[in-house]
């Protein structure tokens, strides 16, 4: 298919509604009624089910690790580097680096973010209720491996689609969190988006299923929480901020590796998750680092690469603070997820997350070729200007569209822009439901 136009008048009848409410929804999420959007009650379900998210545990059978695709369990790490890396500067909170670009983009995100405003913030208030608890500790202590399961089983039962559990790593949690309490284990909880909705990213719909998926991953994460409480031990959910790096738990917990999109990738969906945490004190079984064959399989793809509209996506891992990674360069990144919906781009043309890991190692051990590269079935994607760019077409992205009026945003900020005690988001102020 050509690059064309392809909004419909319906299309531009709404576009034209957000242009004239786009000041009252930017002012409504710096309003002080913020505070109170918990009070607000959720559409009934019926109304939801465009947002529907598969709640049962994951079950995918890979086939052996072929010796082309064998690199290094989980990511490959300088011990020594990493160590070296957090004594010198710990880990800072990018939204607090970047407050006032971070703001502007919250602000620009109003279509996205009200309408799941009010279930996220029961979410965020329900978990924040399980920071302090300190219960009773059991008189006779269980046997790890029983618990251990005992938990996976409350976390399928309230729809965590994946979970493991790796040992707590002060070295990843943000600094302003370092006098927190975090017990040794940290529980990983991985909850899969839509998947219809994701295949036509970029949209203001895929962005609030993000914001859905937070809030019922947040719900079950407090859920979880108090079932371990009841258990006698201290478990605290964190809430979708996070106190710590969340795909550094979750590659150590052994359900996925790091992309070239910078995102851990799943076996069973991708990017196509949203992840939370749990730190607790129970005596739990910890998960290794495994290799999928992941890192290869993005090697030979690189298609988020050629597709990422601004070319934010680099081609070439490097090592960063002690670990090998893909840096996404965010001075060209961000300006487009503020202004595309929080673009995704480069989740949405992922083989991996379109089809699942299994039938794309099949296909590059069988053939040597990436499953669904070059196709527009996998490639294409309508852009916000309206088009449609097939594979081989990428919007052009202009000075304009990058360096919005209003904008700012300095990639080399290093130091927080704000108290580190500010909390995100700044106007959700802990209240009683």
């Amino acid at each position: 298919m050509a690059v064309g136009k392809q909004k419909s008048v319906g299309a531009r009848i709404e576009a034209e509604l957000e242009r004239v409410f786009d000041p009252v929804g930017r002012w409504l999420l710096t309003s002080p009624l913020m505070n109170y959007v918990h009070l607000v009650p959720s559409l009934p379900g019926v109304f939801r089910r465009r947002f529907a998210h598969p709640d049962d545990p994951w079950t995918v059978e890979l086939p052996p690790l072929a010796p082309e695709l064998a690199s290094t369990p989980g990511i490959r790490r300088d011990r020594a580097a990493e160590q070296a890396a957090f004594e010198a500067a710990p880990l800072q909170i990018w939204t607090q680096l970047h407050y006032s670009a971070a703001q502007w983009a919250r602000r620009a995100a109003w279509r996205s973010l009200l309408p799941a405003a009010p279930r996220h913030k029961r979410a965020y208030l329900a978990v924040h209720e399980t920071d302090d608890v300190v219960p009773v500790p059991p008189a006779t202590p269980p046997d790890p491996r029983v618990l251990t399961e005992d938990v996976r089983s409350w976390a399928a039962e309230l729809g965590v689609n994946a979970i493991g559990f790796a040992p707590y790593d002060r070295k990843y949690t943000f600094a302003p969190h370092q006098a927190k309490w975090f017990g040794p284990t940290v529980i990983v909880l991985i909850k899969e988006q839509n998947y219809e909705l994701t295949q036509q990213i970029p949209h203001k719909q895929f962005e609030q299923d993000a914001f859905s998926t937070y809030a019922e991953l947040m719900v079950a994460g407090a859920r979880l929480a108090a079932m371990i409480h009841a258990r006698g031990y201290r478990a605290r959910a964190a809430d979708s901020s996070s106190n710590s790096i969340v795909h550094h738990y979750a590659v150590e917990a052994g359900l996925g590796q790091m992309g070239l999109n910078g995102q851990l990738l799943t076996p069973a969906a991708g990017s196509r998750i949203r992840i939370g945490l749990i730190y607790t004190d129970a005596p739990l079984v910890h998960d290794a680092p495994q290799d999928f064959g992941i890192p290869r399989i993005c090697d030979a793809c690189q298609v988020c690469v050629r597709r990422c509209p601004p070319g934010a996506v680099q081609a070439r891992r490097q090592e960063y603070r002690g670990v090998e990674k893909a840096k996404i360069r965010m001075d060209l990144c961000f300006p487009v997820i503020v202004q595309a919906h929080g673009c995704g781009i480069c989740t949405k043309v992922c083989p991996v997350q379109k089809y699942g890991l299994k039938p794309v190692i099949e296909q590059f051990v069988a053939s040597g070729t990436i499953l669904g590269k070059g196709s527009d079935d996998l490639e294409g994607y309508d852009w916000v200007d309206g088009r449609y760019y097939p594979a081989g077409t990428r919007p052009r992205v202009g000075r304009e569209f990058m360096h919005p009026r209003g904008f700012e945003f300095d990639p080399a900020q290093t130091e927080p822009t704000v108290p580190p005690d500010t909390p995100p988001p700044a106007s959700w102020k802990k209240a009683s439901r």
